[in-house]
């Protein structure tokens, strides 16, 4: 879009103007409104430096409920400050709808940034996030002109300040953050359930007042349980079990945003085969989305853990008992006390609080990592129409991180369909498309992290191979410098260095489909689609050409949706393999899975299984490789016709009733002659 407005004589400020910042503002209005809400809630950053003068709605809804013990006064700014963080979650929920997905959320290394864009951000990271750790590190070994470990040693002795030594407080910190972590766990899955395979209505209640406590203040929180739950049998104003409880309410959130995703993308057809192998419902949900979730449960369980360790406004509000003692509240009560002793206690505080918490940070991203496996793209129900006429229907299709999918089906069976409306060149009638758990179902084509890869290259004639491949990365306005190391890379990894200043003319066809591949790869798209891209090719180098396209996607760690009507290439590249005909998505399995066990009738014929014999007990389908020549062999048939392949031999045979056979056998019966078959049991497909 930029360039197109620079062609029309747009300036650099103008294209930004009018083109650029138009697609950003949802996106920055977004970003503005979480900002906004988190300065907002703000509680310890403001007590701690902005001191009684600064005084926000938090801090006065803390000082008129602890300091003046005004309630009715704490309440009312506590339901305003709920209305209006209600307001802006609902806000923030429908920009974040219409945020156009621009990034691609692929490694840096895929989409390279400009070295100076690199210097400025760790310049930028390191001064701002940096800085600060590195001063409350030295600050908490400084010990007058020296360094040493007084101030950690003396969290084991009792402060005037606080009713236990901040050890103490350490290991209450501790355990109330497992408690916390196993209530948000079990309260999150259950929840995530809820807006998952609940009712509509039911599952938007739970969606929208699950979201409330990740936005409202942890004081607002703490405050209401403080009020609420103070009548028997539920006063748990003194009891230990107050602080666990409100900082699984704070942790609940981020187990449902990190499980809600996940149990989105487990394929329905997975609890109808439960179903008919006798699960009930509920054993279904134990036996399938837990297992699968597992991951995602164990990142909100890591974020949960993480956030009762640093949780403060919650639990301010209670009285100072040593069983109540948290490490914040502690190091918030050293931090309020004169003294150089205090303050270096506070700071080895701080220190061994920041270790605890980063090293929760570490478990979410080891929980994060490994792709392998997780479902990335998702269809669901999807639908396309032209006119009356449906192309697509009803399509239910997972593509995991690194995955290879073929697509196999006859011409005009709507796969080719299915692939442009995947990249969003075609309107879905029903149904959507999620990446990652977030739905793009009606995000525009040009800023899908997609790559399409057409059948005849469609290569640039008016532009040599080297500006080709940078098309993608010029209209992402890569660096040069960027751009020409990107381009060299990826012509290196497909076989073509050095190729960079030949004209695209004077390409063979195979050298023209690996320009091709490259261009597709050079924006780093989280998911290539593939159509029919060797259909063009010769055997010779469309065989050699499928042994090179895995190995390229692995080196990129890309996912690729791959159409075709040949399922010889189909079981060749897939790592599974889905089955089209007439619009339909009727099977989706492992290539020796489909070959072996076909799900129906119409599978088998287009897996070429063409040997249908009707009995009184149902159809059976004979697979191609289920017969031998052999003289005591069961079934008699005359040789219609013998093609040799290479290897063997594609025979058909009709038997004295008529009935058409096609085997493929080793040896060459002559054409003419009577033969005697025995069927392998192992080889016969039965359906009812």
């Amino acid at each position: 879009m930029e360039e197109a407005a620079r062609v029309l004589g747009a300036r650099p400020w103008q294209t930004f103007r009018e083109v650029t910042l138009p697609r950003l503002r949802p996106a920055i209005a977004s970003a503005a409104a979480i900002v906004f809400l988190f300065s907002f809630t703000s509680f310890g950053v403001v007590l701690i430096l902005g001191g009684p003068r600064r005084a926000t709605v938090e801090t006065e809804i803390y000082r008129q409920a602890v300091t003046r013990v005004d309630l009715e006064t704490a309440a009312a700014l506590a339901a305003l400050q709920l209305v209006a963080v209600l307001a802006l979650v609902i806000l923030s929920t429908r920009l974040e709808r219409r945020r156009p997905i621009v990034g691609r959320g692929a490694r840096s290394s895929r989409r390279p940034a400009a070295p100076a864009w690199r210097r400025g951000n760790l310049i930028v990271g390191l001064v701002l996030l940096g800085g600060p750790i590195g001063v409350l590190v030295e600050r908490s070994f400084s010990t007058g002109g020296s360094y040493g470990l007084d101030h950690y040693e003396a969290l084991g002795e009792r402060a005037r300040q606080l009713p236990a030594p901040a050890t103490t407080a350490l290991w209450n910190s501790v355990v109330f953050a497992v408690v916390a972590t196993a209530f948000a766990v079990l309260v999150g899955l259950l929840a995530s359930l809820v807006v998952v395979h609940g009712r509509r209505g039911v599952a938007r209640i739970f969606d929208l007042g699950l979201t409330l406590p990740l936005g409202t203040s942890a004081v607002t929180i703490g405050f209401g349980m403080l009020i609420a739950l103070d009548e028997p049998p539920l006063d748990l104003r003194t009891s230990w079990w107050i602080i666990p409880i409100a900082h699984a309410l704070v942790g609940v959130p981020f187990v449902v945003r990190t499980m809600v995703p996940v149990l989105r993308s487990i394929d329905p057809m997975l609890h109808e085969a439960a179903a008919v192998l006798g699960a009930s419902p509920v054993r279904a949900r134990c036996e399938i989305d837990v297992p699968v979730g597992m991951r995602g449960l164990l990142v909100g369980a890591g974020f949960a853990f993480a956030v009762s360790l640093g949780e403060f406004g919650a639990t301010s509000f209670l009285p100072r008992r040593p069983e109540h003692l948290t490490a914040p509240i502690a190091l918030f009560r050293l931090l309020s006390t004169p003294g150089d002793l205090l303050r270096g206690q506070a700071m080895a505080l701080s220190v061994i609080l920041m270790v605890l918490v980063a090293a929760a940070v570490l478990v979410i991203e080891s929980g994060r990592s490994g792709d392998e496996g997780v479902v990335m793209l998702a269809l669901r129900g999807v639908e396309v129409r032209f006119g009356d006429v449906p192309a697509v229907t009803g399509a239910d299709l997972d593509l995991g991180a690194g995955e290879l999918l073929a697509l196999l089906g006859p011409s005009g069976c709507g796969k080719s369909t299915l692939l442009r409306a995947i990249a969003g060149l075609e309107p879905l009638a029903a149904g959507t498309i999620s990446l990652d758990g977030d739905d793009i179902t009606a995000v525009s084509p040009e800023v899908r992290p997609f790559g399409l890869m057409f059948q005849d290259h469609a290569l640039f004639p008016h532009r040599n191979v080297g500006q080709n491949v940078e098309f993608g990365l010029r209209m992402n306005d890569v660096d040069p410098g960027a751009r020409r190391e990107r381009v060299g890379e990826l012509l290196e990894l497909v076989g073509l260095a050095g190729y960079e200043r030949r004209a695209v003319t004077t390409l063979s066809g195979g050298e023209a489909q690996r320009v091709a591949l490259a261009r597709a790869l050079a924006p780093a798209p989280r998911v290539l689609l593939l159509d029919e891209p060797l259909g063009s090719l010769d055997r010779h180098l469309r065989d050699r050409l499928i042994g090179e396209l895995p190995a390229v996607l692995d080196a990129t760690g890309t996912a690729a949706i791959h159409v075709t009507h040949d399922h010889d290439e189909a079981f060749a590249l897939g790592d599974r393999v889905g089955v089209m005909h007439d619009g339909r998505l009727h099977q989706v399995d492992p290539p020796s899975e489909v070959w072996a066990a076909p799900r129906s009738l119409v599978v088998a014929r287009i897996l070429g299984h063409t040997n249908v014999i009707e009995g009184p007990a149902g159809i059976e389908v004979w697979r191609s490789d289920a017969a031998v020549i052999d003289p005591a062999g069961d079934v008699e048939a005359t040789v219609d016709r013998v093609h040799f392949r290479g290897v063997d031999h594609d025979v058909r045979l009709r038997t004295a009733d008529g009935t058409g056979l096609r085997f493929v056998l080793t040896s060459a019966p002559t054409v003419g002659s009577s033969v005697r078959l025995r069927i392998d049991p192992e080889r016969v497909i039965r359906f009812d």
